[in-house]
């Protein structure tokens, strides 16, 4: 088994978090979607298969981020090189009636079909009548493994 040495991983996640634009012919969005998932978002999920694992509550809608290094994303750094965390809160609008339980959350480029990345949240979130799904900076980790 192999593995990325820390710089490595440094430059990975910087480069599809945070500069958005062409990078050595690697298109990187400048917009990303945010989706909340019940069930568990897998590498070959796209924005059509993605739809049966979100939450299912009135008024849910994906919330688009910035996915620019000054507004999206804290760096990697070198004491965490393999993880990206989100720098601006995500909110997404109120439950206005059912429920839903939200586990995992993914990212889509704007206007992409393939799953760009996912993550388990910290704690599951219950969302029910009024509860505004809202997720502070940091709280949404990347980790490259």
């Amino acid at each position: 088994m192999g593995g990325l040495g820390q710089d490595s991983c440094k430059i990975i996640l910087d480069v599809l978090f945070g500069y958005p634009g062409q990078w050595q012919g690697i298109y990187v969005a400048s917009d990303l979607w945010v989706v909340l998932c019940s069930q568990a978002p897998s590498p070959a999920d796209d924005i059509t298969s993605i739809a049966s694992k979100e939450v299912a509550y009135e008024s849910y809608e994906r919330s688009q981020i910035d996915n620019r290094l000054d507004y999206g994303w804290e760096s990697a750094t070198l004491d965490t090189p393999s993880v990206k965390a989100n720098k601006q809160i995500v909110e997404f609008p109120p439950c206005t009636g059912g429920s839903s339980v939200a586990r995992y959350f993914a990212l889509f480029a704007m206007g992409g079909e393939k799953i760009e990345a996912w993550g388990a949240l910290d704690a599951e979130l219950v969302i029910t009548d009024g509860v505004v799904p809202t997720f502070g900076a940091g709280d949404l980790r990347i980790t490259l493994e």
